[in-house]
């Protein structure tokens, strides 16, 4: 499969005369000290792997001697014909007898692929001892490295070949690894023979010079009895990872960098996957790293053969300890890095100075930068690879370093498994298969074979299975008994989970419907889950129930912390600080990770002054969501969740129904999550949106009666309160709407209208009321309103009318009476007998004013009489009309002549206005005079200082400089 025998030009290299046996085998045992890769290797500190087989001299003709004792047999066997030269005896012995293994069409030759079978132990310790001659010298004795390479050596590593008079050792071995670092630029057949070195290496550790010399004593100690071949001498390695030298870590650590670019250098896994290869990614090219992540991608695919999951799995593992493991992370996000990811970025501190600071490991610390901030990579194809590396890794304990080194220990002691013996077994159980394989007769190689790929298999093979997932999940369920770095871990691992669906494994197959239909075309920033959310908040018609529960846990899972929502992270830092800053200045406390939802509740309960719209937005959807289902509000999980086991143990979550059971036993709760209630009873009288109940009881009712009106400021509900005895109101709606204005006349900051048009009246005149204001439900606030009705503002009269109204409506009606209306009680028995409520109660009492016995019922018939609304619209009409009048005594005498026809109340109203104005209009017109005059002032200091400002070339606006 080499083509040695090719044209390219040779590059001069002066005869070197090979040593014959007896010095070979006297030097053969000698220990050299380790190096580290690219430390400048030299001849000198390389083992010698000089061979007794090499008798022949020059470049040209060098080959096995092939009248060498061990060989001589075989030679004359198998290669009677073959002329010495140019490896062609070399090449016989190796490729003889046996084609070479299944490259899923990989065409690449390699000399490693071919065992040396029907030979002799003594002839093939020959051939594997010249093999690691060649791979010492690869410009001497190499000769398609040699031949095919030329050109692109002179090209990329001149710097490397020898001059005039010619040296061997380092040179030979610096040029072969600066043309592997930059095969992408070299030619096609360069490259294959490229390849085919690397291939030989990745097979046979003693095939990569420096490495093997880095590591040589590290191999002394702790893989003296590993048989070399068939990556034993690397799997050795890997296993004692932890006790290596500095300068083997680096090297083994620079050759995985090196080999993993293309499936064609991991044996194991084209191994296990030559099947899979062309079935799952047809038509995909070798090198750099596209069958890798196409196998990356596919691993956990049923048509991937568990073989070849395994062995991507074990591949993977290894390399998300650094990105420059992933070559195709290395080579895309090498700006992002450099931007996000130096230090200190990579600490993650999230606000914190110092609690994720000091934990966890470094390993992996750019790859988890990346992840953590995916949404922020300017380069588009940094993005994609960065997706692809959290989609199949993300599910997985084993599969993030940082997330590995954190929580291992907790793992095995909290989630303990036969899945985790065995792990903790594996490295005795692989010692003892190599052990047995180097006993095993060298006749039984296909079996030899098959117990190294059992092997294989078994390392780490359990980390592929669910158990890996399930210790994730068990994790997460208790994670309160965790270690501070693995809780650390865990919630960077649950940021890196909620910014796109495709992190999220069960929310994804539960919505796959949802997410073709509804969400289709929306970017890989969250926005496919804030997509979801809507349609669930918006009472999940669209959606599947299968799709609403997965939709419903995704969301209280993020309900914890305002991070793990990315509109929020990204969008709200700004008024966080403002507004919450007592919360997150000093982080979420001792042995915390999360705010435990504080921070999203109090931006619930100042939605109104978030200023960022992308961030009120945000804050809106989770409103709206913990309006539908509890689960989604962590405050009051956490607040309630005895409440709800002792009053609501059979209610079914979802529309709103916990928060209905939990406000019906609102005086029999503890006393936090009575108070988180009563903030839902205010934000849902707000608007239907934050009402899970009407706007499941009520939807269609909204539809037909309320679709024109806009949500917001108890627009529906005061739309639906209109319609409430229209027919086609359904039973279902109208009993909750009675609810809800039942819950606004009990308590007046229920009532979303009147408590935003009266709240600075109240708290100006009846400040002594109810404390400071809170929930009063005894009707004093309200009272104290009426009793000053002619002094609060129109808005706030208008509202106590329409509440007064509502009150004499509903006074019938079981638990919706109104404290407001008892001052009426002992009218209505004597004039009133017969009419219990509705507006036949009021036209009763409004026929009866002048007789009415108490004097706040009089004033409450007058604010909620329909003579009153008349005479409060013909009052703004006049007051409009003011400004048209000539004079204030032309005014006040058309005011006298309509007011006389209207009620008394309203007489005495209009009166103590038109007083208020007079001196009003007096004040208004001095401060626009007093206006005027500074204005005018002003202008011409302005207007002088800027003249002289232009005189000396700039004006207090405009710097010199521009």
């Amino acid at each position: 499969g080499h083509a040695g025998e090719a044209t390219a030009p040779n590059i001069t290299v002066p005869p070197f005369n090979y040593v014959d046996a007896s010095a070979a085998l006297a030097t053969k045992s000698n220990p050299l000290p380790n190096i580290a890769v690219m430390s400048g290797v030299t001849a000198s500190s390389v083992p010698n792997y000089s061979t007794p087989a090499v008798a022949m001299t020059g470049p040209i003709e060098a080959d096995m001697d092939p009248f060498t004792p061990p060989c001589r047999t075989a030679i004359a066997k198998f290669c009677p014909d073959v002329e010495p030269g140019r490896n062609r005896v070399f090449h016989c012995l190796v490729t003889h007898g046996r084609a070479p293994l299944p490259r899923a069409s990989l065409n690449v030759p390699s000399v490693s692929e071919m065992q040396a079978e029907g030979l002799e132990e003594e002839c093939r310790d020959a051939v594997d001892a010249y093999r690691m001659e060649m791979a010492m010298h690869p410009l001497t004795m190499n000769f398609a490295l040699r031949n095919l390479c030329a050109a692109d050596a002179r090209r990329l590593c001149s710097q490397h070949l020898p001059g005039p008079e010619g040296t061997r050792g380092g040179n030979e071995l610096a040029l072969k690894t600066c043309l592997i670092d930059r095969k992408a630029k070299v030619a096609t057949q360069c490259l294959h023979t490229l390849l085919s070195i690397q291939i030989a290496g990745a097979q046979d550790l003693r095939l990569e010079p420096v490495t093997y010399a880095a590591c040589q004593k590290n191999i002394a100690t702790f893989c003296n009895s590993t048989r070399p071949g068939r990556m034993r001498l690397r799997h050795c390695l890997y296993r004692a990872r932890a006790k290596l030298d500095q300068g083997c870590q680096d090297a083994l650590f620079n050759s995985e960098a090196r080999r993993a670019d293309d499936v064609r250098l991991n044996p194991a896994v084209q191994r296990a996957c030559s099947g899979d290869i062309p079935k799952l990614c047809p038509g995909v090219e070798p090198g750099q790293g596209r069958i890798l992540a196409c196998l990356e991608v596919n691993r956990q695919s049923a048509s991937m053969s568990s073989e070849c999951a395994r062995e991507i799995f074990q591949f993977q593992k290894i390399h998300v300890a650094d990105f420059r493991l992933d070559a195709r992370i290395s080579h895309h996000c090498r700006r992002d890095i450099s931007s996000l990811c130096s230090p200190p970025d990579t600490l993650f501190d999230f606000g914190f100075l110092e609690f994720s600071e000091k934990l966890g490991s470094k390993d992996g610390l750019v790859l988890q930068c990346l992840k953590l901030k995916q949404l922020e990579l300017k380069s588009h194809a940094c993005s994609r690879e960065v997706h692809r590396l959290v989609r199949t890794t993300v599910d997985s304990l084993k599969l993030s370093a940082p997330l590995r080194n954190a929580c291992q220990p907790d793992a095995r002691r909290l989630c303990r498994s036969a899945d985790d013996e065995e792990d903790e077994d594996e490295d005795e159980d692989e010692d003892e298969d190599d052990e047995e394989e180097d006993g095993k007769d060298d006749k039984d190689d296909e079996e030899d074979e098959d117990s190294d790929d059992e092997a294989g298999d078994a390392h780490d093979g359990n980390m592929f299975t669910h158990g890996q997932h399930d210790a994730l999940m068990c994790l997460h369920h208790k994670r309160r008994n965790v270690s501070d770095a693995c809780k650390a871990e865990l919630f960077k691992q649950e940021i890196i989970k909620s910014q796109d669906v495709d992190y999220n494994p069960a929310l994804r197959e539960s919505c796959a419907s949802e997410i073709q239909e509804l969400c289709k075309g929306q970017p890989h920033d969250g926005s496919v889950i804030s997509c979801l959310e809507r349609h669930v908040a918006d009472g999940g018609a669209s959606v599947t129930s299968k799709c609403k529960y997965a939709v419903i846990s995704f969301a209280a899972e993020m309900s914890q912390d305002f991070r793990l929502i990315p509109a929020m992270r990204q969008e709200c830092q700004a008024d966080i600080s403002r507004l919450c800053g007592n919360l997150t200045a000093f982080g979420p406390g001792t042995g915390r990770v999360t705010f435990g939802g504080r921070v999203i509740h109090c931006l619930r309960q100042k939605r109104e002054i978030v200023r960022a719209p992308k961030c009120r937005a945000a804050v809106d959807l989770t409103s709206r969501l913990a309006a539908q289902n509890i689960r989604t509000d962590r405050r009051a999980v956490l607040a309630c969740r005895n409440d709800l086991r002792k009053f609501c143990p059979n209610i079914r979550a979802g529309d709103g129904r916990a928060w209905e059971c939990l406000s019906k036993r609102e005086g029999e709760l503890t006393l936090m999550c009575s108070v988180l209630v009563r903030e839902h009873q205010r934000i849902a009288a707000s608007s239907v949106n934050y009402d899970g109940a009407v706007r499941s009881q009520c939807s269609a009712e909204i539809a037909s009666f309320c679709g024109d009106v806009a949500p917001g400021n108890a627009a529906v509900l005061e739309c639906l309160r209109t319609h409430v005895t229209e027919p086609g109101f359904g039973p279902a709606c109208k009993t909750v709407t009675i609810a809800r204005i039942a819950s606004g006349l009990a308590n007046w900051r229920l009532d979303h209208r009147m408590h935003q048009a009266c709240k600075a009246d109240a708290a100006s005149r009846c400040g002594h009321v109810g404390g400071n204001l809170a929930d009063d439900t005894s009707g004093e606030t309200v009272a104290c309103l009426v009793d000053s009705h002619l002094d609060v503002s129109d808005t706030c009269q208008t509202q106590l009318a329409r509440s007064l109204r509502n009150a004499l409506l509903l006074h019938a009606t079981p638990h919706a009476q109104s404290t407001l209306t008892r001052a009426c009680e002992a009218d209505m028995a004597a004039f009133c007998p017969q009419v219990r409520a509705g507006r036949e109660l009021s036209r009763c009492l409004e026929e009866h004013r002048t007789k009415l016995l108490d004097r706040r019922c009089q004033t409450i018939v007058d604010l909620a009489g329909s003579a009153q609304q008349a005479s409060i619209d013909t009052l703004d009409a006049l007051r409009k009309g003011i400004s048209e009048l000539p004079t204030m005594q032309a005014r006040l005498q058309d005011i006298s002549e309509v007011v006389r026809t209207a009620t008394p109340g309203t007489y005495d109203k209009l009166l103590h206005a038109v007083e208020k104005n007079r001196s009003l209009v007096s004040s208004a017109i001095a401060m626009i005079l007093v206006i005027v005059a500074f204005a005018f002032f002003a202008l011409i200091v302005w207007a002088c200082r800027n003249i002289t400002s232009r005189t000396k070339g700039y004006t207090t606006f405009v710097p010199k400089d521009g």
